[in-house]
């Protein structure tokens, strides 16, 4: 019989960045943007698409290394979950 024993725990090498701006904005503007991918940094809209990928790629080329990326999706109906 094999112990079990639990990974190693190491601290993040990358800071942590506070999101409350982004938050803010997603609050302000995600109606503007529903079903879209959207990348901010602070209060700053970088893109906005159907595909991240590209967009990703768009934004890290203009020198911001962590945006925050959302797929912005419809609230304004409950969400359903299991079978029907």
């Amino acid at each position: 019989m094999t112990a079990k024993t639990l990974p190693d725990v190491r601290p993040a090498r990358l800071p942590h960045l506070d999101r409350a701006a982004e938050m803010k904005w997603l609050r302000e503007h995600r109606h503007e943007y529903i079903g879209q991918w959207v990348l901010l940094w602070g209060e700053q809209l970088l893109a906005s698409g159907a595909d991240p990928v590209p967009l990703l790629a768009q934004v890290r080329a203009q020198g911001y290394d962590r945006p925050l990326i959302v797929h912005v999706r419809d609230t304004s109906e409950p969400q359903m979950g299991g079978w029907q």
